[in-house]
């Protein structure tokens, strides 16, 4: 089966990437940072900290991860490819991850977490810290990544206040 990427610019100015099968003519998945015409119209957070943690795990100094062992990863064993590869792709968009390459068989490659990956995962790693992240987010009316990311660093520095008697 042959794979091929088109980009497109749409009306709004926003970059589409579609993955085509070129033996069917068909879009396999269809990716665009606004989220429509795409097979996951919803970000789903718990994804994205699960890919997070995924890439800790996996990750060594230098060497990149692929796509097929993070799929093995009992972080992700939840989710479909089609799941991981959206979101991690808002992943990269967003900044979070390093060296993120995408191929033409719906596979990819990462390096590591970007500083702000690290962060993020850091401000988010305890159960509790995350309730409250996705509770505040949902509560706020947005849960794209950058207000995950507001919101997990404000629930973090009221708990050093906190802790430190403020």
């Amino acid at each position: 089966m042959s794979n091929g990427l088109s980009n497109m610019v749409s009306p709004t100015k926003q970059i589409v990437l579609n993955i085509i099968d070129f033996t069917t003519s068909k879009t396999i998945i269809n990716l665009s940072p606004s989220g429509r015409r795409c097979d996951f119209v919803k970000l789903n957070p718990d994804c994205i900290r699960d890919i997070l943690l995924a890439v800790e795990d996996k990750s060594s100094y230098g060497k990149l991860i692929f796509s097929d062992e993070l799929f093995k990863s009992t972080f992700l064993s939840s989710y479909s490819e089609k799941e991981v590869l959206y979101h991690t792709h808002q992943l990269a968009w967003s900044k979070l991850l390093e060296q993120t390459d995408f191929y033409l068989d719906n596979s990819f490659s990462v390096l590591d977490l970007s500083p702000q990956g690290h962060e993020f995962l850091n401000n988010i790693r305890s159960n509790d810290n995350w309730n409250k992240t996705k509770e505040f987010s949902n509560k706020a009316g947005s849960l794209a990544i950058s207000t995950l990311q507001s919101v997990a660093s404000s629930i973090i520095s009221a708990s050093i206040q906190k802790y430190l008697g403020f």
